[in-house]
Formats: C-alpha cells, sequence, structure tokens
C-alpha cells in the first residue's frame, strides 16, 4: 500500500491510478477542482489531525512574525466580527527589532 508522507504526494498518484485518498476536506476540494476528481465526504468518521507551528528564538519578538502567528492560530477558531488587523509596517517592524 502507498502511504505517501504529505497528502499533495497521495493526491497527485490519484489521477494516474485506480485508488482512492483520504485528505483533509480544504486540500481534497482545492486538488478536486485542479485535477479533475471528484471528492465526497468518507462513510465514517475520520480523526481530527493536528497543526503545529515552529519558529526560531530570534524571530519570537519580530512583530511581523508575532501577527502572522496569531492570524495562523486564529484559523480553527469560529470567524471574527472583524477581520485581523494589517500587519506590522517597515517602520514598526524595525521599532520592534532594536
Amino acid at each position: 500500500m502507498y502511504r505517501p508522507t504529505h497528502f499533495a504526494g497521495g493526491a497527485l498518484q490519484l489521477t494516474a491510478l485506480p485508488v482512492l485518498a483520504t485528505l483533509p476536506t480544504h486540500a481534497a476540494t482545492v486538488y478536486a477542482d485542479a485535477l479533475g476528481l471528484t471528492a465526497v465526504e468518507p462513510p465514517l468518521p475520520m480523526p481530527r489531525y493536528t497543526v503545529s507551528a515552529i519558529w526560531h528564538t530570534t524571530v519570537a519578538d519580530d512583530p511581523a512574525h508575532t501577527w502572522l502567528r496569531h492570524v495562523v492560530s486564529e484559523i480553527d477558531r469560529p470567524p471574527l466580527a472583524d477581520p485581523p488587523t494589517d500587519p506590522p509596517t517597515v517602520q514598526q517592524r524595525e521599532r520592534g527589532n532594536r
């Protein structure tokens, strides 16, 4: 059985082989549209998966990096009434790194 290390590898194989794959919903939709595949809900409950982020300590206090981490952390939460604020400007970033 072919087990790709990332779902992108498996999705590309679907165009050439008579197989099926389970993918995250957002990826299945994108690949189905782009590659002419069919995406359907699985007949069984699927386990959730963890999304993790790591970064180097040198950017831990960088305002732009902090903003991006905040935006990414909000992705799995219910929609906000207001969209995220704009990222820091270059001037704000330079002030934050001094």
